[in-house]
């Protein structure tokens, strides 16, 4: 993906991560996934806050790949909350549908025939 090619009225963490994924930055994109808050983006600076945990050089680390690749985005970090980071809406996804199975009378026979089993993933298929 080419800077130009970055809607920026539509940027999000989760664009931001694609953008990461597909420069091959991993270990970035899975630090922004576990740990940045979105807050706000405006005039090409992204306010971000972050979850307890968080590596110290996140914010650094993600300027100098906005800058490295020449991306007109600066990260800036902010004092308000911001949303949950993704890897917490995952876990919240996770957790609601954990929740509405559990009532399923096959997955509770299944759960109590195998002892200390659980559910560890839910996929659609």
């Amino acid at each position: 993906m080419e800077n130009e090619l970055i809607d920026i009225s539509t940027i999000s963490i989760e664009s931001i991560i694609e953008i990461l994924k597909e420069k091959k930055n991993f270990l970035l994109s899975q630090d922004v996934e576990k740990y940045v808050r979105f807050v706000s983006f405006d005039n090409g600076t992204l306010f971000i806050n972050f979850d307890t945990g968080y590596p110290r050089e996140l914010l650094k680390n993600l300027n100098t790949f906005f800058a490295k690749e020449k991306y007109n985005i600066k990260v800036e970090h902010s004092t308000l909350p911001g949303q949950d980071t993704i890897y917490k809406q995952k876990q919240d996804l996770f957790n609601k549908q954990l929740q509405e199975l559990s009532t399923n009378p096959i997955l509770k026979e299944l759960l109590n025939s195998f002892k200390n089993s659980y559910v560890a993933k839910i996929e659609d298929i």
